[in-house]
């Protein structure tokens, strides 16, 4: 696995909300391993993406009357 993943550069965790800290640590450690490094996330890239809730939801009756 180590050689398959030598040049990655970006990891994207998707719904991060969904992910306990301790999965996200055990990211962190398992890439440290991989990549022999003791910087965060074994120094590669990572974009943590979350679906935000701070807009109302519309029921569909509304979008379609507008």
């Amino acid at each position: 696995m180590k050689t398959e993943l030598q040049d990655l550069k970006l990891v994207i965790i998707d719904e991060v909300s969904m992910v306990s800290s301790l999965n996200l640590t055990y990211i962190h450690m398992r890439m440290n391993d991989l990549f022999e490094s003791d910087e965060w996330f074994g120094g590669r890239n990572v974009l943590f993406l979350v679906t935000s809730f701070c807009c109302h939801q519309l029921e569909a009756s509304q979008c379609l009357m507008k």
